[in-house]
Order: C-alpha cells, then sequence, then structure tokens
C-alpha cells in the first residue's frame, strides 16, 4: 500500500482519494487470479506450523525470542507504557485533520 500513499497526500478530491484508497486496500480480495488470500493463509499455517515444530507456542513468540524485546510480556509491557501518549497524539492529530476537513 506504500506506492499509493504519496498520491494519497497530494490529491486535492477526497472522494478520488477516497477512491484510491478502498482500492488500494483491496487489492489481493477481489475473487479474481490475483487473489492472495489462500497463499496468505497458507503462509500463516506454515510459520505456525513452524514455531509448534521448535516449541513456541505462535510464531510471534519464535520470532521475538531472537529479537531485542525476547517476549510477548516484554513488548505487552512496553506498548501499554506507551498507549497513553500514543493516545493523546492521535486525538490531537485527529482533532487537527478534522479542523482542516471542517
Amino acid at each position: 500500500n506504500t506506492t499509493i500513499q504519496p498520491f494519497e497526500t497530494v490529491l486535492q478530491n477526497r472522494a478520488l482519494r477516497e477512491r484510491l484508497h478502498r482500492a488500494s486496500v483491496a487489492r489481493g480480495t477481489r475473487g479474481n487470479e490475483f487473489d492472495t488470500r489462500a497463499t496468505l493463509s497458507r503462509v500463516i499455517a506454515l510459520r505456525q506450523e513452524r514455531a509448534a515444530l521448535l516449541g513456541y507456542p505462535t510464531p510471534a513468540a519464535f520470532v521475538l525470542e531472537d529479537e531485542t524485546a525476547q517476549s510477548a510480556d516484554t513488548v505487552n509491557t512496553l506498548l501499554r507504557r506507551l498507549a497513553p501518549a500514543a493516545l493523546a497524539s492521535a486525538t490531537q492529530e485527529a482533532a487537527e485533520l478534522q479542523q482542516l476537513i471542517d
């Protein structure tokens, strides 16, 4: 979806931006020869299988052990600390965007 984002920032026509965004996020889910849902489901299943074979409850647990965080608990602790500031920032940005829209 990152290939569409530059256009979304410069288009003045809100309806066109919305149409472009909706088309972008719907890629790979239209039930045609380009639909990737079955492939993604298989990748997810294989990742789960690999994690189980290596003794991990989830693919995330497998990846995190090798990363800086090392565990989901560490990640969740960090996210709980960041959440209030992130929410405040998002609320402020939403208000600013609403002012632009209005």
